[in-house]
């Protein structure tokens, strides 16, 4: 079939939903504002429907349900029905759907077909899309109808209803700039509804086209609403600042990355706009959604059933962080999500909502802004570049990407053979378009990827370090920049792949490990640690930094942290401690000082925590130099060598360093 062919069809097709969006579209934007208790007897009414559904048309969820009575179930006691992951999609999907017509070989066929030929739906009712998600896993959702209606009206009623409350009659210009292909659904969402009177002219800007061609189809679009991911919208802000772009949209709409607090403070500061920020995953819909000029997003109470839980799936209150989230998708039946698994830590506000939007509030959601590799030239490419040619594979189950200084070494684990040279010839000509000299991309397939030993946790992207100071060169604004900190005792500097020697030698030392239990053992694992201790840095979230000799940085003298670092609460917590030869002669009370003294005046932190055991004089010792006040102690605090153990907790305020 020919891509016009393609269009036509799809153009025909999605009329149905274009005219039951314009239909329903003033209604959803009514549900803002409906009182918490109206939302949630909806929700429950779509959660017993979908429960129905599954139990009679699911053979793999006809087993899991099999003792529940849904007719007597709620949002608020779902925890007799067990979790599901993106892995059990994947392996159990023929079974999961409920349409014995889908098949997720007759799925991928299909996005292959999109891929090539533009947008269009399976079976006259279904969109499918995929996503790679946090985990570097690739999973594939098929929204039905109703579903994929659900999933637009979320979207766009918050819009509707902001433009409704101040009587705007302004002619709406919507640009997106976000994925590519429509096989994502930042892509195939705005293609299915744009041309609707309700929403005016809509325009995609795909995130892997060269800055300067984004920048120019902007400024000859002349956009009143702006939808980008968090990185790019800071990019644009930045071309904003330089005279380069010449938009003022009066809405910015940030989704699909996390958007930190620094990005946001930039972007708003630059388009003098709020930004609403979104949350939202390609398998549940849009989450949750911010008010403008409001902390936090109001939850979609309609369409899903949220459970935050700790790592061993159990409830956590509001204003504790939760480890991952549980959501039920109750607005689309064809492949049922009933308690499924996103690992996303977010916590949800225990303060009274402000409103007027009346949804339960989280907090914004923070993590690693997997933005752009930066290369020789500045030359910068969005890693969704990456993401969305390896999404597309439908033998893809994994994957790591790796920058090098000529492009990128990838690790793929497939379900099936793969072709890696045409991968490799799709992102160099990509890479090549964007202004990167001769690149090379070198894909392998492999038994398995190397996960993090601490966390389990795969790394999707990681960084080119330079030489020296190793200094990543993917950009992320809330990245914690390496200080200059030293005196005559000490100097701080980032950890480099040489320190590991002597960092094992280290840790082997008897008095290091009476009170600690986190160290690697073996190279592979310090590796693993240093990379993960680098992701958190340009994070945001934690700063691991090597003390030295000051007249010889090749000698190792331990170490200092500023970690569980939250710069909307202003606090963080102190970390350190000393190789046996460096002990006795000030070096962590000097490298306190210093490493306190940055946080205060540079992060304008309001308030720093440091914690040791009660039988750790020395810690104890350290902190009571450097002005701490000993707070008291946590009965039964962490687990420690296979029990528990108490904390000892002391903090420090602005002004009473010493």
């Amino acid at each position: 079939m020919s891509a016009q062919t393609s269009a036509n069809e799809f153009d025909s097709d999605r009329q149905r939903h274009l005219r039951a969006f314009a239909d329903r579209l003033p209604g959803e934007a009514e549900r803002l504002t409906w009182p918490l208790e109206r939302l949630h007897r909806l929700r429950d009414e779509r959660l017993r429907a979908l429960l129905r559904t599954a139990k009679a048309r699911s053979p793999w969820h006809a087993k899991r349900l099999a003792g529940i009575d849904v007719d007597a179930v709620t949002g608020a006691n779902l925890a007799a029905i067990p979790t599901m992951t993106k892995t059990d999609v994947m392996e159990h999907w023929d079974q999961i759907v409920t349409d014995r017509r889908l098949t997720l070989e007759l799925a991928e066929a299909h996005l292959e077909r999109v891929a090539s030929d533009g947008p269009a739906y399976l079976l006259g009712d279904y969109q499918v899309v995929t996503t790679g998600g946090s985990s570097g896993r690739r999973g594939v959702f098929a929204w039905d109808f109703e579903g994929w209606l659900g999933f637009g009206l979320t979207r766009e009623r918050p819009t509707f209803w902001l433009r409704r409350d101040a009587g705007g009659d302004r002619e709406l210009r919507r640009a997106f700039v976000a994925a590519a292909h429509s096989t994502h659904p930042t892509a195939i969402l705005p293609r299915t509804f744009a041309g609707s009177p309700l929403l005016g002219v809509g325009r995609s800007f795909p995130a892997t086209l060269p800055l300067a061609e984004i920048v120019d189809g902007l400024n000859r679009f002349d956009p009143t609403d702006l939808f980008a991911y968090p990185s790019m919208m800071l990019r644009l802000a930045g071309e904003l600042r330089r005279g380069q772009l010449s938009i003022a949209p009066r809405e910015l709409n940030c989704g699909a990355e996390p958007l930190l607090p620094d990005a946001r403070a930039e972007i708003e500061a630059a388009f003098d706009r709020p930004v609403m920020n979104l949350y939202a995953a390609a398998e549940v819909g849009v989450i949750a959604r911010s008010y403008p000029g409001s902390a936090g997003l109001h939850l979609n109470e309609d369409i899903a059933v949220y459970e935050p839980v700790d790592a061993e799936r159990l409830p956590v209150p509001a204003g504790t962080t939760a480890a991952k989230l549980l959501v039920t998708n109750v607005i689309n039946h064809a492949i049922p999500l009933i308690r499924y698994e996103l690992d996303d830590e977010l916590s949800m506000l225990a303060e009274p909502n402000p409103g007027p939007w009346t949804g339960r509030r989280i907090a914004d959601i923070e993590g690693r802004v997997e933005g752009t590799f930066v290369y020789d030239g500045d030359v910068e490419v969005h890693l969704h570049l990456f993401r969305s040619a390896l999404g597309r594979r439908r033998q893809m189950v994994e994957y790591q990407v790796r920058q090098t200084p000529a492009g990128a070494d990838i690790a793929v684990r497939t379900s099936a053979q793969l072709d890696t040279d045409a991968l490799s010839r799709e992102l160099v000509e990509a890479l090549t378009e964007l202004g990167v000299t001769r690149p090379q991309v070198n894909v392998t397939m492999v038994a398995e990827i190397e996960r993090s030993e601490s966390t389990g946790k795969l790394r999707r992207f990681i960084p080119l370090t330079r030489p020296g100071l190793g200094t990543a060169t993917s950009r992320s604004v809330s990245e914690l920049r390496i200080p200059a900190l030293a005196d005559e005792v000490v100097r701080l500097r980032q950890w480099r792949e040489a320190d590991i020697p002597a960092q094992l030698e280290a840790f082997r030392d008897p008095l290091f490990e009476r009170f600690s239990d986190w160290a690697p053992h073996t190279p592979a694992g310090a590796r693993a640690h240093l990379a993960e201790h680098e992701q958190a840095r340009q994070a945001g979230k934690h700063i691991d930094l090597a003390l030295v000799e000051p007249g010889d940085d090749t000698v190792v003298l331990g170490g200092a942290s500023l970690n569980t670092v939250d710069r909307q609460l202003g606090r963080a917590a102190i970390g350190y401690w000393l190789a046996a030869h460096a002990r006795g002669r000030g070096v962590a009370t000097h490298a306190v000082r210093l490493i306190c003294g940055w946080a205060f005046e540079d992060l304008r932190l309001a308030r720093l925590e440091l914690t040791c055991g009660p039988d750790n004089s020395g810690s104890q010792g350290v902190a009571e130099r450097c002005g701490f006040t000993r707070e008291g102690v946590l009965r039964s605090h962490i687990p420690f060598k296979g029990g528990r153990r108490d904390t000892v907790m002391f903090s420090l305020l602005p002004g009473e360093l010493r």
